[in-house]
Order: structure tokens, then C-alpha cells, then sequence
């Protein structure tokens, strides 16, 4: 299957918020070279371009380098879409750390695609898993002391999400999603101290396509926004170029004052393709507080 992508300024967003005592937790972490982490409705861009529906992969992204206890983490995913049943269907695991407090969640994810004209694909899914949240009490500083402040403490919830997404006259892809249908409120006692980790629901708008230029070569672009209560909107995005299926060299940036750069390459192996990426991002605002530099790094292969 081949399709052509124009080119469109799309939009797209992080934020975590730490703080001892009270912790308004980060939610599934952000990659800036990977929609599947976040939307159980994404097929991946190799099915569209190279007729591969199958990806697997693993990534890494260590944020605000420089800053103690910034967030590192990993994802590792599968996803498979099924063209005879109109089924997607795969998994996530995800281990993040950001300075006293952790999680580690897995998950599986299915599908439902809608073929509702011969240029108009309709997905619609759901994401479920379970998660362990971790809080490090020997990083935190207490009043008073006790069983949390000794050692680790940790607790085991069911998570939810779901999302959908638009592919539309072969040209353009529009995704909601949000990862967390239910938002959390975990409190960890002991008879003197509490901690409470809050996670509460964000909402994901995406968006992205690409455009065929010379031979292979080809120019893709992806975004997406993100909206959590009494918080401004962030939007960011980032624009590719793909020569002749052997590298990637792109931009991005955000309205929060980030910008960054990606790279990759890229090789064939025969009935799949090989992918590996790096990318790394900075703040460039006068004002505020400058978290440092971002990197990510991850290994695909799609057949």
C-alpha cells in the first residue's frame, strides 16, 4: 500500500510536575519517536508508507539531564494490525523513575478498524493494564519519622485508556486518545507521615502525514497537543525529511519553549526494516526555570 501525506502544522505536548509530600505524577511518558506509547488507535506510520503492519521496538529517554532525580524512561511495544479482520491489537511495558517516585506498567491494547469509504479509515481502541507505583521514602524529608521514610512502598492499580483515530483520503491522520480513562489519587501511610501521588486525566489531540518527493525520499510531520485542567495548553511538533529509506535528519519544537533535533537511520533486511533514531532536545526560554537538556534514543523493526 502507498500514501502520499501532505504537509501540515500539527501540534503536540509534555509537562510532569514533582513535589515532596504532594506529587502530581507525570502520566504515560512522552516519546517524541513513538505515537504507539500513548494511543491504542495508532497504526504505525511503516504500515501506510511500506505496507508493514507489524513493529517492535524499545526506547529510552533520559529528561531534564542535569537536574537530580529527573524522570528516565523505558518503553518496550509491539502492535499488530490484521488488514483480514480489521483488528489491531499489541502491548506496551513502560518503567519510569522520577526521583523518589516510579512506575512500572504493562500493558495490552486492541483495536477496531472501520474501512467507511474506499479513502476513509476509522480507528477506534482501548488500552488496559497494570501498574506498580513506587515511592522512595529515603529520598524524601519528613517532620516526623516512620515506616516510609525507612524504605520503599509500593502499591498495585488497573489502568485504562482509550483513543481513536481518523486516516482520511489516504492523505492526512487525526487521533484523540486519553491514557488514563480514570484519574488516581494514591495515598501512602504510616502512622506518622502521608504521601499523595495524584494523577490526574490529560487529553491528547494528534495529528501528522508525510509527502512523497524524489525517488524514496519522502517528508513526514507529526504533532499533537495536550490539555490537563487549570494548566495552559502545549502544543508541539516535529517535521522530518527521509532520504531514499536510508536516514532521517528532522526538527522539533513546542510552545514551552523547547527545540530539539532527530536523526536516524534506517536499513533493509530483507521482508522487514531496521530503524534506529536519537534525538535530543533543549529550553530556550529568558524566563523560568531551565530544566536542561532531553535525550532519546530507541531500536525498531517493522516487517
Amino acid at each position: 500500500m502507498k500514501i502520499q501525506y501532505n504537509i501540515k502544522v500539527f501540534l503536540f505536548a509534555a509537562v510532569a510536575v514533582l513535589a515532596v509530600q504532594h506529587t502530581d505524577a507525570q502520566q504515560l511518558p512522552f516519546f517524541i519517536q513513538n505515537e504507539n506509547t500513548l494511543n491504542p488507535s495508532f497504526i504505525g506510520g511503516d504500515y501506510f508508507k511500506y505496507g508493514m503492519p507489524t513493529q517492535a521496538g524499545m526506547r529510552y529517554r533520559y529528561q531534564w539531564a542535569g537536574v537530580e532525580g529527573a524522570p528516565n524512561t523505558m518503553n518496550a511495544y509491539f502492535s499488530h494490525f490484521n488488514e483480514d479482520y480489521n483488528v489491531l491489537v499489541g502491548a506496551n511495558f513502560i518503567n519510569d523513575q522520577t526521583g523518589p517516585t516510579g512506575l512500572t506498567g504493562v500493558y495490552g491494547k486492541t483495536a477496531y478498524v472501520i474501512r467507511a469509504s474506499r479513502d476513509v479509515m476509522i480507528a477506534a481502541g482501548l488500552t488496559g493494564g497494570i501498574v506498580q507505583y513506587r515511592i522512595n521514602g529515603d529520598k524524601l524529608n519528613f517532620l516526623e519519622p516512620g515506616e516510609i521514610e525507612n524504605g520503599g512502598i509500593t502499591k498495585i492499580f488497573p489502568d485504562f485508556g482509550g483513543g481513536a483515530t481518523v486516516y482520511l483520503d489516504e492523505q492526512y491522520y487525526f487521533g484523540v486518545n486519553v491514557p488514563q480513562l480514570f484519574g488516581l489519587n494514591l495515598d501512602f501511610r504510616d502512622e506518622d507521615n502521608t504521601v499523595s501521588v495524584n494523577r490526574v486525566r490529560h487529553y491528547y489531540a494528534t495529528a501528522g502525514g508525510f509527502i512523497d518527493l524524489y525517488g524514496d525520499s519522502f517528508l513526514e510531520s507529526s504533532a499533537e497537543m495536550r490539555y490537563v485542567e487549570n494548566t495552559p495548553v502545549m502544543v508541539s511538533g516535529r517535521v522530518i525529511y527521509n532520504y531514499e529509506s536510508i536516514f532521517w535528519a528532522g526538527l522539533n519544537g513546542s510552545s514551552f519553549g523547547a527545540a530539539g533535533i532527530d536523526a536516524g537511520v534506517m536499513w533493509d533486511g530483507g521482508n522487514s526494516t531496521f530503524k534506529f533514531g536519537y534525538s535530543v532536545t533543549n529550553f530556550f526560554r529568558e524566563y523560568g526555570p531551565n530544566f536542561g537538556m532531553t535525550h532519546e534514543m530507541g531500536l525498531s523493526v517493522s516487517w
